[in-house]
């Protein structure tokens, strides 16, 4: 049975840890949306991710180890409950 969990992002990384994270077989969700931010003087449309510094990652049906998620490039750490990674 496929798990998803959630993971924290490095600042501002969320992108190069979802296209990481993909390359190495994940299933990755990086929900983003369309915001307003406001860069020299003017007011412009940009998408940005809906949480920033987190995404959610599914481990796939062997329920692959996450060892190597931790160590991807743009993440900083699993969202842990407990001692354990969080499921949802």
């Amino acid at each position: 049975m496929s798990r998803w969990h959630a993971v924290l992002c490095k600042p501002r990384r969320e992108a190069v840890a979802e296209a990481n994270l993909g390359n190495q077989g994940f299933e990755v969700y990086l929900p983003r949306m369309v915001g307003l931010r406001r860069k020299a003087g003017r007011w412009q449309q940009m998408i940005e991710p809906l949480f920033p510094r987190y995404l959610f990652l599914n481990d796939g049906e062997g329920g692959r180890g996450l060892a190597p998620v931790r160590s991807a490039p743009g993440v900083a750490d699993l969202v842990r409950f407990a001692a354990g990674p969080f499921k949802g």
